[in-house]
């Protein structure tokens, strides 16, 4: 879920809606954070290491620092 709402955050910065790009990679921020409570500490760091979530967090933070 938090990558779908990531995919939308950076279709809404390309159609320069910041409002919603904001909105968006929030949503992704919080689906994110949430995995941790519902797998735990051990499972989510181990996925946070995977290659292509790192790169796609990176995304992430970029959604954020661009539509600031």
């Amino acid at each position: 879920e938090w990558r779908a709402w990531l995919l939308a955050a950076s279709a809404a910065r390309h159609l320069n809606d910041e409002a919603k790009a904001r909105e968006y990679a929030s949503q992704a921020s919080q689906g994110l954070s949430s995995l941790e409570t519902k797998w735990g500490a051990e499972p989510y760091n181990s996925y946070l290491t995977r290659p292509d979530v790192q790169h796609m967090r990176k995304q992430l933070d970029e959604e954020f620092t661009s539509s600031r």
